[in-house]
């Protein structure tokens, strides 16, 4: 999700203004700036596990724009008190920015080791 304002703390989010699809620039190309709040699910089976989640913005052509922003998590774990056989979470939240070259339609997808778990989609415009 993009937002305002992400912040993730102690297996919680905190969002403000959630949902961002349009993000205004008062000219191209520009820095594209938000927040970002990320919740990676994963079975017991991924705990201990060391994964690379990498945020690749593409353009309306599915062409990448920029360079991916790879981010090595901790090794995944559980928390004390959860309950045999449900997913586990990991929030993943901070500032995301991009350059991009023109306004149009925008993604940001989210890959994990390598695998497209999800994307984002979001509009870059100028203003009137």
């Amino acid at each position: 999700m993009l937002a305002r304002y992400t912040e993730a703390s102690d297996g919680l989010f905190t969002i403000v203004g959630g949902g961002i699809d349009n993000v205004a620039v008062s000219e191209v190309p520009a820095i594209a700036q938000c927040f970002i709040g990320v919740q990676l699910r994963y079975g017991q089976e991924e705990v201990g596990s060391e994964p690379v989640i990498e945020f690749v913005v593409r353009d309306d052509h599915t062409e990448p724009v920029g360079e991916p922003a790879p981010l090595q998590l901790p090794r995944l774990g559980l928390n004390p008190n959860h309950p045999p056989g449900w997913e586990a979470s990991v929030q993943i939240a901070g500032p995301f920015q991009v350059m991009v070259p023109t306004e149009g339609s925008y993604s940001v997808n989210i890959v994990v080791d390598g695998a497209m778990k999800g994307d984002i989609p979001f509009r870059v415009s100028l203003p009137g």
